[in-house]
């Protein structure tokens, strides 16, 4: 068949697993321990060369990719269009399930990239390579442990109610608040959360 298919791999800064969970049939959650090492996983979650190691419980969101069709003359449109897509679905689902961790476990939570890794006999597959990053990578907080199935839950009703995106923006803030910088820092995004939520209540 003309198709493979491939993970993304998000780490999950401040919020630590001992075993894997699985989402949906599509996303689970895994100990970072069970990943393939690489350059990818190094850039997400440290090594010897590119930083200090993360807690090898550190919790990594993985995501099923099907790169359909892998080999075409040239790409059409419409193949970009429906790659980006199932790229852009895979990152609204990671944005909400982030600040539904966030709420469940009263942490800091970050999702700072997110990086390709397919069957390494995959001649044109993604191999560690680094698909999306938010604009800041800094992380200040510590690894908790959640309680998945409340976090789950708020997922749930975050989907319900469609999420208007002033409220995620709101959330965001809130959740960046608690990652153990500085006292002004701090000051100035709970200032954002709340002036955000009262502009669009």
């Amino acid at each position: 068949a003309n198709r493979y298919e491939a993970l993304e791999v998000r780490p999950v800064k401040g919020i630590k697993i001992d075993a894997p969970y699985q989402l949906t049939e599509t996303a689970s959650l895994v100990p970072n321990s069970q990943l393939v090492r690489g350059y990818g996983h190094g850039r997400a979650f440290g090594n010897d060369m590119l930083g200090p190691q993360f807690p090898t419980e550190t919790a990594a969101l993985i995501q099923t990719i099907v790169v359909a069709p892998a080999l075409v003359a040239a790409h059409s449109d419409q193949d970009q269009a429906a790659f980006q897509a199932g790229r852009d679905a895979r990152d609204a689902y990671a944005a909400r399930l982030r600040l539904a961790l966030g709420l469940a476990s009263g942490s800091a939570v970050e999702m700072p990239l997110a990086y390709g890794q397919s069957d390494p006999e995959i001649i044109l597959g993604l191999s560690g390579e680094v698909l999306s990053q938010r604009p800041t990578m800094t992380y200040f907080g510590n690894d908790v442990e959640v309680d998945l199935s409340a976090a789950l839950a708020i997922f749930a009703e975050l989907e319900a109610m469609q999420t208007p995106r002033a409220l995620e923006l709101s959330l965001d803030r809130l959740l960046r608040s608690r990652s153990g910088r500085s006292f002004e820092d701090r000051i100035i995004d709970l200032g954002m959360a709340a002036e955000i939520a009262l502009m669009h209540a």
